[in-house]
């Protein structure tokens, strides 16, 4: 049951990163942004306070620092991460269905 837990954890903390990253990508040509990042600090606090706070938008007229080509490597690191934690759940969750059978044999 815990790698369960662990699994939707894991899927949570990238869902909060690829919402940062989204933010950047959307953002990449507004004048003045500044890119975010995550830390673990950000996503634990995230995870357990439920909000989404990615800073305020900086009022100046210097271009986004915003690098595409990151941004979209970071998209992909994200992504398998999802792919991961998925096969977790999956996969507990099939031992689970497994133990149940057996004891209702």
């Amino acid at each position: 049951m815990h790698s369960i837990y662990s699994g939707i954890a894991g899927l949570r903390t990238h869902q909060i990163k690829m919402d940062v990253i989204s933010n950047n990508v959307a953002n990449v040509n507004t004048l003045g942004y500044e890119g975010k990042s995550t830390t673990f600090a950000d996503t634990v606090s995230q995870l357990f306070n439920e909000t989404q706070n990615f800073g305020d938008a900086t009022e100046t007229l210097k271009m986004s620092n915003v690098n595409l080509a990151i941004e979209f490597a970071e998209m992909i690191n994200v992504k398998n991460g999802f792919k991961v934690n998925s096969k977790i759940i999956t996969t507990s969750d099939e031992n689970l269905q497994e133990l149940i059978n057996l004891k209702n044999k």
